[in-house]
C-alpha cells in the first residue's frame, strides 16, 4: 500500500494561502467593500465566468447503507438518487466523527475535529457540549468564501451547532430552528422557508453559500408520525427485541428517551427510520423545486451529506450514534455540480469509489469556487475529479475518525479498518459499566479490533486480526499514531500559550506547518 497523502503543505504564495488568521476579521470587513465588484470571477476561475452558488445540505443520523442508490433494497431516497444521477456519488465517504458537534466541525473547517476540543484540566468535569470551541486560527469554509465575495448564510436545526462553539464565524446570516418556534410546519420546512427568504433578498449576480442543517432523523423517536412510519413493512427476519436502558447513557439497549413503549423488534424500528427518511427526501424535493422555480438551481452546486449515522444494534448501540462502527461513520455524499462547472456527465452520474472524508468537503468546495484552500486545512480537494481534470487524489490513503462516546480512534483504509478504544476514558460511568460490565481502572489496556470492513463491516466484539495481516495491522497502527500525534500537537499550538521563543516549540510548529497541520502563524 502506498503512503497516504499528508495534509496540504504550505507551498505556493496565493493571497488566500498567506492570509494571517489575526488579520482575517479586517479582511472580512474589507471584503464587503472591495470584492463586490469582483463577484463574477475569483482565483482559479476563468475571467468573466460567474462563480457557482454553493448549497450544502447536512443530514444528521443518515447512514449510507439506507440510501437507495447505494444499494439499499427499499426506495427510501428517490430524490437524492436523482440528484446523484446528475452528479457524483462518493460511495466510500466517511465522517470524521460520530457525534453532532465534532461532525459539523469537520464539515465546516476541513480539519480533524479534535482541533476544536478544548484543553481543560483533567479534574474539570464540564458538560460534553462545553468541551468544544473552534479556535479562530482554524480555517473556516464560510470565512474563506465571505472574504472571496460570497454571500453566506447558515440555517441550523440544533442548538449545538451554535455561535457559542464558533460555528457562526463567516456567516452573514445565521438562523437556528429555535427562532422559528411557534410557526407551523416541520423544522425542515421552517428553515427551508427562511433560506428561500434570504436568497430572494440577494442580487441575482451575487454568488452565495448556504449551509442547511437538518436534524429530523434524530428526532423521530419522540415525534411519531403514523403516515410515514407505516410507509414500509418491517423486515420480519430482524425479530430481535432490544432491551430498554434506564438512561440514555447506555450500550446494548435502547436509550430511554428513544424508546417508543411496548415491545418492538429491530425490524420495526428500522421501518420507522426508513419511513422518516422517505419523508425527509420529500423535503429535499421541495427545496430543489423552489430553487428551480427561482431559476437558481442550474448555477448552484448542491451537496447532500450525512454528518453521522446511527446503529440498529450492529456494534452495541441502538437508535443512536456515538460509536466507531461503520454504521455510524459511513455516510452518503452526493455533489451535483453547477452546470457551468461540468458540461457533460455520463448518463446516471458518476460513482466515485475511492476513500473520501467529510473533512475533504470544505477544500473541495473552495476550489470549485475558485478559492485556494487555506494552509492548515487537513482534508484534500476532489475538485479536479469533479471538473474532469488531472490531479485526482491517489488511492492508498487513510481516513481517520474519533471524538466518540468512548475515547479512541478509527483508521480506515481501502479494505481494512482498525478501531482502538481506551476503556478508562469513556464519556460516563454508566456507559462504562454497560460496555464492560463493571468499572474499569486506568491500568486497563486499550483494546483493538482489526477487520475486513467489506466482509465484516460491523463486528460487535473484540477479535484477533485476520491471519496474514500482521504487517498490515502494524502499518495502520503506525499511520493512526502519527496522525493523532500531529493533531494533538496542533491542538496545543492552536489553544495554548506556548513559549514561542523555546527552540523545541519553534521546531514543533515548523514541522506541523511543513506537514500541513498548521497554517501561517500570526
Amino acid at each position: 500500500m502506498s503512503s497516504p497523502p499528508v495534509p496540504r503543505a504550505p507551498t505556493g504564495a496565493s493571497p488566500q494561502g498567506l492570509r494571517a488568521p489575526r488579520a482575517r476579521g479586517i479582511l472580512v470587513l474589507l471584503a464587503v467593500v472591495v470584492v463586490v465588484g469582483l463577484a463574477s470571477c475569483g482565483p482559479g476561475m476563468p475571467a468573466g465566468e460567474r462563480r457557482p452558488n454553493l448549497l450544502v445540505v447536512v443530514l444528521d443520523g443518515l447512514r449510507a447503507d439506507h440510501v437507495s442508490h447505494l444499494g439499499y433494497e427499499r426506495p427510501t431516497t428517490p430524490v437524492l438518487d436523482g440528484l446523484a444521477s446528475e452528479g457524483f456519488s462518493f460511495t466510500q465517504a466517511f465522517s470524521s466523527a460520530s457525534q453532532l458537534i465534532p461532525a459539523h466541525v469537520g464539515l465546516l473547517t476541513g480539519c480533524d475535529p479534535n482541533v476544536a476540543r478544548r484543553i481543560m484540566p483533567g479534574e474539570f468535569a464540564a458538560p460534553t457540549e462545553r468541551r468544544w470551541a473552534i479556535p479562530r486560527r482554524v480555517p473556516h469554509l464560510a470565512v474563506e468564501l465571505l472574504v472571496a465575495g460570497y454571500r453566506t448564510g447558515a440555517f441550523v436545526d440544533h442548538d449545538s451547532v451554535s455561535p457559542v462553539f464558533g460555528f457562526h464565524r463567516g456567516f452573514e446570516e445565521f438562523v437556528d430552528s429555535s427562532s422559528e418556534e411557534g410557526k407551523r410546519g416541520t423544522s425542515a420546512q421552517k428553515l427551508t422557508y427562511r433560506l428561500n427568504q434570504w436568497l430572494r433578498g440577494l442580487d441575482r449576480d451575487e454568488p452565495w453559500f448556504a449551509y442547511l442543517h437538518l436534524h429530523m432523523l434524530e428526532r423521530i423517536w419522540n415525534r411519531p408520525d403514523q403516515k410515514w412510519e407505516g410507509y414500509f413493512q418491517p423486515d420480519e427476519t430482524k425479530d430481535e427485541i432490544p432491551p430498554v436502558g434506564s438512561t440514555d447513557s447506555t450500550f446494548f439497549s435502547i436509550p430511554r428517551t428513544r424508546w417508543r413503549g411496548g415491545l418492538r423488534t429491530v425490524g420495526q424500528y428500522e421501518a420507522i427510520y426508513d419511513g422518516h427518511l422517505r419523508r425527509l427526501d420529500g423535503e429535499l424535493d421541495r427545496l430543489l423545486g423552489q430553487l428551480a422555480t427561482d431559476r437558481r438551481l442550474d448555477e448552484t452546486t448542491v451537496v447532500v451529506v450525512g454528518s453521522f449515522g446511527i446503529q440498529f444494534g450492529e456494534a452495541g448501540r441502538y437508535l443512536a450514534g456515538g460509536g466507531y462502527s461503520l454504521a455510524e461513520l459511513h455516510v452518503p455524499l452526493v455533489i451535483r455540480p453547477a452546470r457551468s462547472l461540468v458540461r457533460t456527465l455520463p448518463q446516471g452520474g458518476v460513482r466515485v469509489d475511492s476513500l473520501v472524508s467529510t473533512i475533504d468537503l470544505a477544500p473541495t468546495l473552495l476550489e470549485l469556487a475558485g478559492v485556494e484552500p487555506p494552509l492548515g486545512t487537513h482534508g484534500i480537494s476532489h475538485a479536479a475529479r469533479i471538473r474532469g481534470e488531472d490531479g485526482v487524489p491517489p488511492t492508498g490513503r487513510y481516513l481517520f475518525a474519533s471524538c466518540g462516546l468512548q475515547e479512541g480512534r478509527v483508521v480506515i483504509g481501502e479494505r481494512m479498518c482498525l478501531e482502538v478504544i481506551q476503556p478508562e476514558k469513556v464519556d460516563s460511568p454508566l456507559l462504562e459499566r454497560s460496555w464492560f460490565g463493571q468499572p474499569v481502572g486506568e491500568s486497563t489496556p486499550p483494546f483493538a479490533r482489526f477487520y475486513d470492513r467489506i466482509e465484516d463491516p460491523n463486528p460487535l466484539l473484540s477479535k484477533p486480526a485476520p491471519p496474514g495481516t500482521e504487517a498490515l495491522l502494524s502499518e495502520y497502527a503506525v499511520e493512526g499514531a502519527r496522525w493523532f500525534k500531529n493533531i494533538r500537537q496542533a491542538r496545543r499550538v492552536l489553544q495554548s500559550r506556548l513559549d514561542r521563543d523555546l527552540p523545541e516549540v519553534q521546531a514543533m510548529v515548523s514541522e506541523l506547518q511543513r506537514l500541513g497541520f498548521l497554517g501561517e502563524e500570526p
